[in-house]
């Protein structure tokens, strides 16, 4: 079996800006947002996991995954945190349980990383912000950069009252005869997914 390990760069330096300011002479929007939307998603949030093995002997159990009790991983994240809700959610957050039967899980430790790559999985889709911009890079000559995932870009838009560094998930290239190039990236908020450890099935 091999050890996968994945840690996202939240400290860098933002690699790009995404602006849309109300023109106060105008009325009107400007900035280099063609077009973004927001999405804050609370029912697919677990605060409760539990996730159910086999041993070798047969014998079940289990790892509890709480989002309200620190532990390792993700579970450090509260939905109840301003910086991840904006404080647009309920507080404290109704609880929702998730119980899985794992067939891959066969030790404790396995059991508790399933419960973490299912805590992670589902915050990244907590609260994604979606914004689209010409081109497919930002700059100015030699330092002109590439849009790419695993990244951070400082985000203010006054149209959902965002002010804040963000992380780059996802990242698609859009060309078309009229309009020329875009790109739409997909954001999410800071740390919203820790380091997880997975162990890959044997090949």
């Amino acid at each position: 079996m091999a050890l996968v390990l994945d840690r996202y760069d939240y400290k860098s330096t933002p690699a790009y800006t995404f602006t849309r300011r109300i023109d106060p002479a105008t009325g009107m929007f400007a900035g280099n947002i063609i077009d973004a939307r927001q999405r804050i998603q609370t029912r697919t949030v677990p605060t409760f996991v539990r996730v159910f093995g086999h041993c070798a002997r047969g014998d079940k159990f289990s790892h509890r995954y709480s989002a309200d009790v620190p532990a390792p991983g993700a579970s450090n994240l509260y939905l109840g945190d301003p910086e991840i809700t904006l404080g647009r959610i309920a507080d404290p957050h109704p609880v929702q349980r998730r119980y899985v039967k794992s067939e891959r899980a066969r030790t404790f430790e396995e059991s508790n990383q399933e419960a973490d790559r299912l805590m992670a999985k589902s915050l990244t889709d907590f609260r994604v912000y979606t914004v689209t911009v010409q081109g497919h890079s930002q700059g100015e000559d030699e330092a002109r950069r590439l849009y790419a995932a695993n990244t951070t870009a400082t985000v203010v838009d006054e149209l959902f009252e965002l002010s804040e560094k963000m992380f780059v998930h996802r990242v698609a290239f859009r060309g078309r005869r009229k309009g020329g190039t875009t790109t739409t990236l997909t954001l999410i908020p800071l740390n919203v997914v820790q380091l997880t450890v997975g162990v890959t099935e044997p090949t």
